[in-house]
């Protein structure tokens, strides 16, 4: 990926793994992501109700989601943001 492309921005959980783990044959995104982080197909499962990750999948998760082209605001992760100046 070119470094010059700008990153398309998910905005909810569900949008971010359905980018890291869609389009594996036979298995879900959920259990694609679920198998990267080394983590329980529930707890992954759970994170597209919550609506935000656990801060300890904030380094892997990011990654994923740049080698693919994308990006996702820190705040689903439960981190607070700057506020936008106008």
């Amino acid at each position: 990926m070119s470094k010059s492309k700008a990153l398309i921005e998910l905005t909810t959980t569900t949008a971010v793994i359905d980018a890291i783990g869609g389009g594996i044959p036979d298995k879900s995104a959920t259990q694609v992501v679920a198998e990267a982080l080394g983590s329980n197909y529930n707890a992954v499962f759970n994170w597209h109700a919550q609506h935000t990750f656990p801060s300890r999948t904030y380094v892997v998760l990011r990654k994923l989601l740049a080698a693919k082209g994308f990006c996702a605001p820190d705040s689903l992760w439960g981190m607070t943001e700057e506020a936008r100046v106008a």
